[in-house]
């Protein structure tokens, strides 16, 4: 299913959870490619809605990037997603 259908059925925040639930299936079925394609994507809507909820696709990132041996790219993910805005922000 692309992610036309979810744009005519949900709104950007359910896109973007879906998105990274997909990416995470993605990554744990070892389609990496896939898995960063759909988590770049979640982590761009997140940002443009100025959501907390960013730091769930990052830290994703981060982790499908230590799966893949890339350790310079999984250290830059994770404290991207540690720094993601708070409720408090």
């Amino acid at each position: 299913m692309d992610s036309s259908h979810w744009k005519k059925r949900c709104t950007p925040y359910q896109t973007g959870i879906a998105l990274g639930n997909r990416g995470e299936a993605h990554w744990r079925l070892g389609r990496f490619e896939l898995a960063i394609d759909d988590l770049d994507r979640a982590v761009a809507i997140f940002q443009r809605l100025g959501s907390m909820m960013v730091a769930y696709p990052l830290g994703l990132v981060g982790a499908v990037h230590a799966a893949r041996g890339r350790a310079p790219r999984a250290r830059a993910s994770f404290p991207e997603a540690a720094a993601a805005p708070s409720v408090a922000d």
